[in-house]
């Protein structure tokens, strides 16, 4: 828009051809000032410019050329006009009174028309910020209006953007409130290391421009290029290389003929931690005592930790010890008392305060030869019962375990679990099962060290009696056998006991046969004294069963094999014998009658013999 567009043909022909331009159907005739047509010497190129091209000019261009031989029309030429926003007029500078109306204008020639923005500090001016805007799109105009200034909200720079599809141009201006100064950003406390610069810093707004005064407690701060320095527009004030004595509260004194403002902020001088001496590496050997200790200084005195492995240690004594003393500095101690592998690490101080942060570590190594302090155990187990084997080992560097049931590896399984707990190591069974019996192998290598213990798991089942007991009854005197059979895992120690607590009698054969669970009594000649209850004990080392077997011993009736004289004719005076002849088992004994009346021996009268 605004520029020259020049349209341009070549053409020959005989006679010598003439050209014409056309928009659209309109042709296009020369107008002094506005549109020139050219023709090249040779008669060959023709041009038509339009002087400043306007919106209603674009659109399709075509052009013709011709002589007496006839007519040819060129190709259409799209022609399309666009400008970039410039400003034809600027929004100006203003000053007025708070609570006052301000506006500013501006004329803007762009194609597409331009689309108009007014902010201020990166944020658009609408209607909540009390702001209006106004457009004339088909005359460029535009206009801000602010009915009623607040200096809180309006005062400053203020930016006016216009933007098309072609490109975009921006211009700030100032708007000036008379006002008493207000705060923009006030003093604030600062923290500076020593030595380095300490800059204090302000914002406010205020018109006209006020005086800005420093001052530490009563003095007015003044530059002089070396220690104290100040920005151009005194709204910074530089500290160079402070130092302890530089720390104080520092106040701004803010004033114009509408008032005045002040504030104040403190100038902390820190000092980073400082540790000494630093903690350095140490090798120490397992039960032994380890110490670190160290000052730390810093300004303000720091906060403490310790840390092992980057993760705080908290005392736990009489293992862990932590001795901390504050006075102007800071003395602390670690101790270790009966050093464990699982002391091996780094250990941290760290010391913190608002300047920064400072550590020092060690790394510990805890020594020691593999050597198992506990060692597993034989066990006796019932089938189904649970088990535990458990090691301790000092090893340093910390092994790799192995355990082993006949020498195959065990892993943890549903039924079997494998673990590890500092320097505890644990196989454990939910239950065991005969299989299981065998030798239990632990293997601890660490890379230097490899060593190997073993012990027995014999998974046993408590004794039991197989079948029913054999008893005995027999006749006394004939042999006798009674026996019964048990199983268990050992096969179990059989003894044989009478119920009644007598001991057995003399000519009783204990045949047990233990390999095979039998436990039997023989009897080669029984006696009446034979006869009773026997108790029989299976024991092994899981456990003990008993049974009771009784033998029963029958007498036999007495036979009498010489029966008495069916008479005898007695000499009163004379002796008279009875004789009987009889047996049985056991032996019988005799007594004698006379009718009714049992005769008993008397002496000098009666006499009984065997």
């Amino acid at each position: 828009k605004g520029e020259p567009m020049t349209l341009t043909i070549g053409a020959n022909g005989n006679p010598k051809p003439t050209a014409r331009f056309f928009r659209g159907v309109e042709e296009i005739l020369p107008i002094e000032g506005q549109i020139e047509f050219k023709e090249s010497e040779d008669g060959q190129t023709f041009t038509a410019t339009i002087l400043s091209m306007q919106p209603n000019q674009q659109g399709d261009y075509i052009a013709t050329v011709q002589n007496s031989g006839g007519m040819v029309k060129s190709k259409k030429c799209k022609v399309t006009v666009t400008k970039t926003p410039m400003f034809v007029r600027t929004p100006q500078d203003l000053t007025v009174a708070d609570k006052s109306e301000a506006v500013f204008e501006c004329e803007i020639d762009a194609f597409p028309v331009a689309k108009v923005t007014w902010s201020k500090d990166g944020k658009p001016l609408t209607v909540k910020d009390g702001a209006e805007t106004q457009a004339q799109t088909d005359k460029g105009l535009y206009t801000l209006r602010i009915p009623q200034i607040d200096s809180t909200k309006h005062m400053g720079t203020i930016i006016c953007r216009a933007e098309n599809a072609i490109g975009n141009v921006e211009h700030p201006f100032q708007l000036n409130i008379t006002t008493a100064p207000t705060w923009k950003a006030q003093l604030k406390d600062i923290d500076v290391l020593r030595g380095q610069d300490a800059i204090l810093s302000i914002d406010y707004q205020g018109y006209p421009m006020p005086e800005i005064i420093w001052n530490r407690a009563d003095k007015v701060l003044e530059s002089d290029n070396e220690k104290i320095m100040f920005s151009e527009d005194r709204k910074q004030l530089t500290i160079r290389n402070v130092q302890i004595e530089s720390e104080d509260e520092y106040n701004v004194r803010i004033v114009n003929e509408f008032g005045e403002i002040t504030s104040k902020g403190k100038l902390n001088v820190l000092e980073l931690p400082e540790i000494q001496p630093l903690l350095v590496d140490k090798d120490i050997q397992i039960r032994e005592q380890i110490e670190y200790s160290t000052t730390i200084t810093g300004r303000p005195l720091p906060e403490i930790q310790w840390l092992k492995n980057q993760k705080p240690l908290t005392a736990s004594p009489p293992h862990i010890i932590i001795e901390t003393v504050e006075e102007d500095v800071i003395k602390t101690t670690l101790r270790i008392d009966n050093i464990v592998s699982d002391d091996d690490g780094t250990y941290t101080i760290r010391a913190k305060n608002r300047a920064g942060q400072k550590e020092s570590s060690s790394k510990l190594n805890v020594l020691a030869k593999l050597k198992f302090s506990k060692a597993i155990q034989d066990e006796n187990i019932i089938q189904g019962q649970p088990v535990t084997f458990q090691c301790q080992i000092e090893a340093i560097p910390k092994p790799k375990v192995t355990f082993y049931i006949n020498d195959q590896e065990v892993k943890s399984t549903a039924k079997i679990k494998v673990e590890a707990k500092g320097d505890v190591y644990t196989l454990a069974f939910s239950k065991v099962d005969l299989p299981d019996s065998g030798t239990i192998k632990v293997v601890a290598d660490n890379g230097t060290d490899k060593s190997e213990i073993t012990a027995k798991l014999n998974v046993c089942l408590k004794p039991s009696l197989v079948g029913k007991p054999t008893e005995a009854q027999v006749s006394i005197g004939q042999p006798a056998r009674i026996q019964c059979t048990f199983t268990g895992l050992p096969m179990p120690q059989l003894t044989w006991s009478r119920v009644d607590g007598q001991p057995l009698n003399e000519g009783i054969e204990i045949a047990n046969d233990e390999n095979s669970g039998i436990a039997a009594l023989v009897f080669n000649t029984t006696t009446m004294t034979d006869k009773g209850a026997y108790l029989v004990k299976a024991t092994n080392i899981v456990g003990a069963a008993e049974q009771k077997v009784n033998l029963d011993v029958k007498e036999i009736k007495p036979i009498i094999i010489r029966d008495l004289e069916p008479a005898i004719n007695a000499t009163k005076g004379e002796p008279m014998t009875l004789t009987i002849g009889a047996n049985g088992n056991p032996k019988p004994t005799a007594r004698f009658f006379r009718g009714v009346e049992e005769i008993l021996p008397i002496e000098g009268q009666i006499e009984f013999k065997e």
